[in-house]
């Protein structure tokens, strides 16, 4: 029984998400699919940025080396 009521919070969560998701596409006029975008492209910068940066390594490049990173992995 246990396991089900993990699965059920899962998807609980899940659901709160694309609702948050939903309003905050409403607020911007873009559809939802636009908002999952944004948000998976944002995810993915981040978890780039957190690769590049790095001690010695100029903020600037790093920024600039997870976007084109982004874009890269999203072109394809």
């Amino acid at each position: 029984m246990g396991m089900f009521k993990n699965i059920a919070q899962e998807r609980m969560d899940e659901l709160q998400e694309d609702l948050r998701l939903a309003q905050l596409a409403k607020e911007q006029g873009i559809t939802f699919q636009e908002a999952k975008r944004n948000q998976d492209v944002r995810k993915k910068y981040i978890e780039f940025l957190k690769m590049f940066d790095r001690p010695g390594v100029d903020k600037k490049r790093a920024d600039a080396i997870a976007r084109h990173t982004t874009n890269k992995f999203f072109s394809k």
